[in-house]
């Protein structure tokens, strides 16, 4: 087994249950002790998986460090210069869309429409925008709340945006785009159909990862804004399929 298809291996194995030992990761991929080590090493490095004493465990929102965040301030910011006087725009849940919302203190005229209570919290004071939060059933996530439910995707139908921005929690090649919160695929769904321009914003943390319910293919959004520490396959992968990629 190659290093990259053994480290998906060991990847989707610590996805699942949380954590793995070397012993345990050993014996899954007929690879020597030594091995393991070395790729839990490497995918450490990556931000794809927390080491620990003889083993691994799943990356959680809390174990993420201090340059990540900066990696989603920067992210958020390239959002933020996408964004045009008098557009209608739908902004998601999640951190790095929060910090979007957070960088349109200086715009004007914006029509903001969001499922997310913490991005109307940022833009409460910016009285030159409008902000229209979608209704329905409160969902707390890891750090955020989000409105979601039938009456959300009623009154989305009959919306249209300019530009729509939203996060994932898990990108992988084989397996796409995933989130751990299945309410949020008729969202995103509609988005991807229903507006003129859709960005994915998504950090290097979320490559490499699967989450709990499948959104759609890598392909499926027309336009990607991550970071510099992103993997060379996955870069390769929207070269060539035609996917336009931002990076700060």
């Amino acid at each position: 087994m190659h290093a990259i298809e053994r480290r998906r291996v060991i990847l989707n194995f610590i996805n699942e249950h949380e954590s793995a030992t070397t012993a345990e990761l050993s014996a899954l991929t007929n690879s020597s002790i030594a091995t393991v080590r070395r790729d839990l090493t490497v995918m450490n490095q990556d931000g794809t998986v927390m080491k620990t004493h003889g083993g691994a465990k799943k990356i959680q929102e809390s174990d993420i460090p201090i340059p990540c965040v900066r990696e989603k301030n920067a992210i958020a910011k390239i959002a933020a210069n996408l964004i045009h006087p008098g557009e209608h725009i739908f902004i998601g849940s999640g951190k790095t869309c929060t910090a979007l919302a957070r960088g349109l203190k200086d715009k004007n005229d914006l029509r903001i429409s969001t499922t997310s209570i913490n991005v109307v919290a940022e833009c409460s004071g910016q009285s030159a925008n409008s902000v229209f939060l979608l209704g329905g059933n409160v969902n707390y996530g890891a750090s955020t709340i989000e409105t979601l439910g039938d009456y959300t995707f009623e009154i989305l139908s009959r919306m249209y945006f300019d530009k729509t921005f939203f996060t994932i929690d898990g990108a992988d090649i084989k397996s796409g785009y995933s989130i751990v919160n299945r309410s949020q695929i008729p969202l995103y769904e509609h988005l991807i159909k229903s507006c003129k321009e859709c960005y994915l914003l998504a950090d290097h943390f979320k490559f490499g990862k699967r989450s709990y319910a499948q959104l759609c293919g890598l392909s499926g959004i027309p336009n990607v804004i991550t970071d510099s520490r992103i993997g060379a396959e996955y870069l390769h992968y929207y070269q060539t399929h035609g996917i336009r990629v931002m990076i700060h």
